[in-house]
């Protein structure tokens, strides 16, 4: 039998303009068809749906924008977000070319809050995070990312300082 992520690749390819609904589809059958579990499905979602160019991170921004139905999909269960953003931090560090996306990942963060993928409890979390059971990158790799990150997080937090103050 085909790698699932494979099929899901070539499906999409050959199904331009495909909707959410048929990709979501899609990934229930080959999900069945391999018996994927959770993660496993959050990692095919992530890897097929998540694309990006080289240049910059304005096509994986697009991408997370047009399949954010599909990526909610993926974060409502306990400790989805937190395998969703184990499997973003890979693609910035292991799957694209030099530091582009590294560099511009504070915005691949916003992006995820903005589209209401993870909310900022599960992004705290994450930038917290001591706990490495999700994690699929180094150690130091996730340091890196996360102070690429800080802007964004400072920006989260102050927004939340002044949610707490109008209360």
């Amino acid at each position: 039998a085909e790698d699932p992520i494979f099929a899901l690749n070539h499906y999409l390819k050959k199904h331009e303009d495909v909707s959410c609904d048929d990709v979501m589809e899609k990934i229930k059958v080959l999900s069945l068809a391999h018996s994927l579990d959770r993660r496993q499905q959050i990692k095919m979602a992530v890897h097929c749906l998540a694309q990006f160019g080289d240049e910059d991170q304005k096509v994986l921004l697009e991408s997370i924008r047009k399949y954010s139905s599909i990526f909610v999909s993926f974060s409502l269960l306990d400790n989805d977000s937190q395998i969703l953003m184990a499997f973003i931090e890979d693609l910035i560090v292991n799957r694209s070319v030099g530091e582009v996306l590294l560099n511009r990942s504070y915005d691949i963060w916003q992006c995820l809050y903005d589209q209401d993928i993870v909310d900022e409890e599960d992004m705290m979390r994450w930038y917290e995070s001591g706990d490495h059971g999700f994690r699929i990158i180094s150690d130091g790799d996730a340091k890196v990312i996360r102070e690429r990150a800080e802007p964004f997080i400072k920006w989260l937090r102050e927004a939340e300082e002044e949610e707490d103050g109008d209360d």
